[in-house]
Parts: C-alpha cells; sequence; structure tokens
C-alpha cells in the first residue's frame, strides 16, 4: 500500500499515520538511523552525524480532516 492509499482511508488513525511517516522516512533517508518513540516522535540521525527530531502530532491535527490531495501534500512537506 502506498502514501496515497494510506492518507486516502476515511479512518485514517493517528497511529497509521505514524507507521507511514516511518515508512516514507526511511525511504527518503535510507542511510539515516532513524528511531521510532510512538505515539508522536522521531528521532533522525543522517550519515553525517546531524541529528533531528520529528513529531507527528501537529500533522496530524492538521490531516486529519483534509481531503486526500490535502494530506499527501501536508505529509510530504513536513518530511522535507
Amino acid at each position: 500500500m502506498n502514501l496515497r492509499e494510506i492518507l486516502a482511508d476515511q479512518k485514517l488513525t493517528e497511529e497509521k499515520l505514524f507507521s507511514a511517516y516511518e515508512v516514507v522516512l526511511k525511504e527518503r533517508f535510507a542511510t539515516a538511523e532513524i528511531k521510532a518513540h510512538p505515539p508522536d516522535e522521531f528521532q533522525i540521525t543522517l550519515a553525517d552525524g546531524r541529528e533531528f527530531t520529528a513529531f507527528t502530532k501537529n500533522l496530524w491535527l492538521s490531516i486529519r480532516n483534509q481531503t486526500t490531495d490535502d494530506r499527501v501534500r501536508s505529509v510530504e512537506y513536513h518530511v522535507r
């Protein structure tokens, strides 16, 4: 199942978003170390040693009532 299909689900849950977000992070940052801390936090360490924290709570709050296209755009923007 791809990201669009997951985000198109009208019964999308915060947990499903978290799982999908993890897959997207691993695809986009294949060489990074990514540690998931459910329900809404990821620790990302890039190959060059830079570290980031990504939180999905606000993303969830903003997309839960959006259309599929808007959800996809929001998630893509958040990952960047």
